[in-house]
């Protein structure tokens, strides 16, 4: 049979087979103790989870009825993080910082960056925990380059929180001159027209209709304040930018209905107000039937009260927009500082010298069957296999006792 064949062949050649396996099993251990020593150390991280996801001003302007926009963070999408480490930016401040070209002996500093880019590893594990691992010839800078990505990202993330609170500063210093402005104006407006009029006076309700539109004004103008401010950093199909302008309209249409009469009451027609029953006075007179100039002093007064609203949250906001600028605290929560490790990545001797070990037994016994099928197509060898097979074998088991002795 032809396995009793091949056996009978890889049998008459085990003496050959296994020199060759001894030789290259050697030959692979010392080829593996030349080879340079790899180690790769590992650092861990995730988002802080205390970032600031609204500027200082755009949160405050709850306090006077907005609804304070939630400004998406990148803090919340690690994959984000993913992209800035594995960015050209980080990897040349990391050549620069530790003098990788001359330590990888790279022509220039592109086929540095992509040396760098090659021997590091950025994971995002399925519970959101970023892994950074770098690979190098010594333990040190292993450990000291994974802990150095670590640093670079919450450089950015400083940066670039610093840049935003310092364009939100400015925004705060603009919009400040500017109600500044239109309140000194206002304010002379409403004397001199005062001293013009002197005869005005207004009712109680008209004061009251004058205090509720204002109050919607002013809440309106508050949230085209924060739309504003949102709009700097996200694009205008953003949902809290969405969500700004839809309750934006709606405060208009509230103004609206009470400029026409409807009492602050949502859902009523004008016929419905208009008769009210005897002795039940309407709570708020339509502010279309103030006569002219009262109304003209409505508006003025209305006008001067929401800038001196405006103007107060604006000065109140200032100082957490510039504490904002100047503050650093770190961005990220390390779990793991990189350690120089121990035990080397790369090569792994062992493993090298067993897989030499069985290639070589597999290519020795290929060899052998297909010598042995060779030699007996050629001799007409008549001999039984099997009768070989345990000959051999007895004159070995033999040898090995006589040896044993």
């Amino acid at each position: 049979m032809k396995s009793e064949s091949h056996l009978v062949s890889i049998i008459r050649w085990r003496k050959q087979i296994l020199v060759n396996m001894i030789v290259v099993g050697i030959v692979a251990a010392i080829v593996s103790l030349m080879l340079p020593e790899w180690f790769r150390a590992r650092a861990s991280l995730i988002p802080s989870s205390d970032e600031p996801v609204v500027p200082g001003v755009v949160r405050a302007l709850q306090d006077i009825g907005g609804v304070g926009a939630e400004l998406a963070s990148h803090a919340a999408n690690p994959g984000f993080y993913v992209e800035i480490l594995n960015s050209y930016n980080i990897a040349e401040r990391l050549v620069n910082q530790f003098e990788l070209q001359d330590a990888y002996g790279a022509k220039n500093l592109e086929l540095t960056i992509a040396l760098l880019r090659k021997r590091t590893t950025v994971l995002l594990n399925r519970n959101g925990v970023i892994e950074v691992y770098v690979e190098d010839r010594k333990r040190q800078r292993a450990a000291d380059l994974a802990n150095a990505y670590v640093e670079a990202l919450d450089f950015y993330n400083q940066e670039s929180r610093t840049w935003k609170a310092k364009r939100t500063r400015e925004f705060i210093v603009q919009r400040i001159a500017q109600v500044e402005d239109s309140l000194r104006i206002a304010e002379d407006s409403l004397e001199t027209f005062q001293e013009k009029n002197r005869t005005i006076a207004l009712t109680e309700q008209t004061q009251a209709s004058i205090l509720a539109a204002s109050e919607t004004l002013g809440r309106i103008y508050a949230l085209e304040l924060e739309n504003s401010l949102l709009q700097r950093f996200a694009r205008s199909n953003h949902p809290q930018v969405q969500a700004l302008e839809a309750q934006i309209a709606e405060l208009r249409a509230q103004l609206d209905r009470l400029d026409r009469g409807n009492n602050g009451r949502l859902g009523q027609d004008q016929s419905t107000i208009e008769r009210a029953p005897a002795g039940g006075a309407e709570i708020l007179p339509p502010l279309e039937r103030i006569p002219g100039l009262a109304t003209e002093l409505y508006h003025r007064m209305q006008e001067v009260q929401v800038l001196g609203t405006m103007l107060k949250l604006l000065r109140s906001r200032l100082e957490d927009a510039r504490i904002e600028e100047v503050r650093d605290t770190p961005t990220l929560e390390i779990l793991d500082t990189a350690f120089p490790p121990t035990y080397r990545a790369r090569p792994q001797r062992k493993i090298y010298t067993l897989l030499a070990l069985f290639t070589a037994l597999v290519l020795g016994a290929l060899v052998a069957v297909g010598y042995g099928a060779w030699h007996r197509k050629l001799s007409d060898e008549k001999e039984s296999d099997l009768h070989y097979l345990v000959s051999e074998l007895t004159r070995d088991i033999e040898k090995i006792k006589h040896f044993g002795k």
